[in-house]
């Protein structure tokens, strides 16, 4: 008889129990736009054609991203977030592409670029709040795939920087232009990925969600430290 008595109230406390973890455990995917900050450190590829002062790839471009995650308590959530940043190219001051051609024509432009692949997954920490906005901080790693295009000079640069410099006016017009070739480097980079975000409720299951997201990494070969700062605005629905 005890056994019997005591089986309904097992059965009631694993269906709670139940209840409560699926309860922490809801899901959540969202869609993001942001603003892609790009802080590079002095860049060695780029100080080989503008001297010490150019710190290289540094600009500004438009991304996006997917937010997948689940809340594995009340407090605590994992999110995996994908984001894809635009291209971003700057210019590249060459004082050997001017030294050769500013006697003979025009300086050309010389550009190079950047853009970013993020995979990141992430620990978020929510405190308790009695309001509709639900404030969170996260830290995680991140996988950075990066495209880099670099201008090179050609073989005949170097001659045609000589010829200029040996010869008296009026210079030969076979020097000009020097050639340039666009190298594409594609690295593989692993970084610290940290976030803020104020998760605003619209609904029961829809909240816009501002952000604020830094992800830093160092490049391969001992290249420069890069901050991807990412403020930006997304729209989170809960299931």
């Amino acid at each position: 008889m005890r056994a019997t008595t005591l089986r309904p109230i097992l059965v009631a406390a694993v269906l709670a129990v139940a209840g409560n973890a699926h309860a922490q455990s809801s899901g959540y995917v969202a869609g993001a736009a942001f603003a892609d900050i790009r802080a590079f450190g002095s860049s060695r590829d780029i100080v080989y054609y503008g001297g010490t002062e150019d710190d290289s790839l540094s600009g500004t471009a438009a991304g996006g991203g997917l937010r997948i995650g689940t809340f594995l308590t009340p407090r605590i959530s994992l999110e995996v977030a994908i984001d894809a940043a635009a291209k971003k190219s700057v210019d590249v001051s060459n004082p050997y592409y001017i030294l050769a051609t500013y006697p003979v024509g025009g300086v050309p432009e010389v550009k190079a670029s950047t853009e970013f692949l993020t995979v990141g997954a992430t620990l978020g920490y929510h405190p308790p709040t009695n309001r509709r906005v639900h404030f969170g901080y996260r830290g995680g790693v991140a996988f950075i795939r990066g495209v880099y295009q670099t201008p090179y000079p050609g073989y005949y640069a170097l001659a045609a920087v000589t010829s200029s410099i040996a010869l008296p006016p009026p210079y030969p017009t076979t020097i000009y232009p020097p050639p340039f070739t666009m190298v594409t480097e594609r690295q593989l980079s692993v970084g610290l990925s940290l976030g803020m975000e104020a998760a605003v409720d619209v609904t029961k299951r829809i909240a816009v969600v501002p952000e604020i997201r830094l992800t830093t990494f160092s490049r391969p070969y001992d290249g420069p430290t890069v901050f991807l700062i990412r403020p930006g605005v997304g729209v989170r629905w809960t299931f």
